[in-house]
């Protein structure tokens, strides 16, 4: 896993407030600089819980930095697999108990939506639209 994916821990956290104050935080956060070690993420991770708590300006920059690595290294290392529009739709579908008669209203066209359905054609840009908002999520998983 290259290093470069990651921000920096050791590169500086600017807070106008209290400069000197983050020095303790960046001795704190430089010791989770290699996250593939379960140990230190699973530190950082209470890291985090208790810097949830609390207010200060200084601590704010710690917790944005520190939940910035954790992110950079969990969507690398546990990537979430890219559904097809049809598979979303048809997990969508099956989580609500629809069936393709129900979306009709959608489609307009049964034609259209059994060509959906069995995959021979794309879902368009108007209809990605419109199941975004029957299904109450953002119009990504359809395009």
């Amino acid at each position: 896993m290259p290093r470069s994916a990651f921000p920096s821990a050791g590169s500086p956290i600017s807070c106008r407030s209290n400069p000197r104050g983050l020095s303790r935080y960046r001795a704190e956060v430089s010791r989770f600089k290699d996250l593939s070690r379960k140990k230190n993420t699973s530190a950082m991770l209470a890291e985090v819980e208790k810097l949830l708590d609390k207010g200060t300006a200084e601590e704010g920059a710690v917790l944005d930095l520190m939940v910035r690595l954790v992110t950079a290294y969990e969507e690398e290392r546990y990537p979430l697999p890219r559904f097809s529009p049809r598979d979303m739709l048809l997990y969508l579908m099956e989580q609500r108990g629809l069936r393709q008669a129900d979306l009709l209203p959608i489609f307009k066209s049964r034609g259209y939506a059994s060509d959906v359905f069995n995959g021979k054609t794309a879902i368009s840009k108007t209809h990605a639209r419109r199941l975004a908002e029957h299904f109450r999520v953002s119009v990504d998983p359809f395009i």
